[in-house]
């Protein structure tokens, strides 16, 4: 019996998980230059179902993924993605996101919604990022329709992935950013796309 304890102590240590590792989308934005005389609405961020959960996952080759159980967002992709694409607007339009809550009067609001359609991760190779976004101006009810495509090259293991996902979110926000500003004034035209 004296010696089973300290095996059943052992079993257990070896069944163990490692720690899991929690990140985030959110990062530091530039102070705005420009003093927005709108506020906007973001509305929740839609992203591909197979990826809407909080483990990481990346690509492991053209046609092979993996699901990392110890690499978490703090959230589900999509409220991670809604959450640190509002504050990055908010920021540089100085402005708040009143997604939720009631218009100011005689304010004008810019809606932003987004739809994610390719979120890929290669560590050791690049972050890919498509997304087609749309920005309505209330209540002159303009429209800017548009589409991002960027990608960043990333090297190392997977942990270097999360600072380039914080710096591509910070480039999309830029582009939306913009976009709503010449949209406020006049109709629109979508950013040209390049990779960073």
């Amino acid at each position: 019996m004296r010696y089973l304890l300290p095996g059943i102590c052992l079993l257990l240590a070896a069944c163990t998980s490692p720690d899991s590792h929690y990140h985030t989308l959110m990062s530091s934005t530039p102070s705005a230059a420009y003093r927005s005389h709108f506020d906007i609405s973001v509305l929740p961020v839609i992203v591909p179902a197979q990826l809407d959960m909080q483990q990481v996952v990346i690509r492991e080759n053209s046609s092979g993924a993996a699901i990392l159980e110890n690499e978490r967002w703090l959230s589900p992709l999509a409220d991670e993605f809604t959450t640190a694409l509002s504050a990055q607007l908010a920021e540089r339009l100085a402005t708040q996101d009143i997604a939720g809550l009631a218009n100011q009067p005689n304010r004008p609001v810019v809606t932003v919604k987004v739809k994610v359609r390719r979120f890929d991760s290669w560590p050791g190779n690049k972050i890919h990022l498509q997304a087609d976004w749309i920005l309505t101006l209330k209540p002159e009810n303009r429209q800017a329709l548009c589409h991002s495509d960027l990608s960043q090259a990333v090297r190392g293991d997977v942990s270097a992935l999360f600072p380039a996902w914080q710096t591509l979110l910070n480039r999309l926000s830029e582009q939306i950013a913009a976009t709503a500003i010449t949209l406020s004034t006049q109709t629109a035209s979508c950013p040209a796309q390049g990779n960073l």
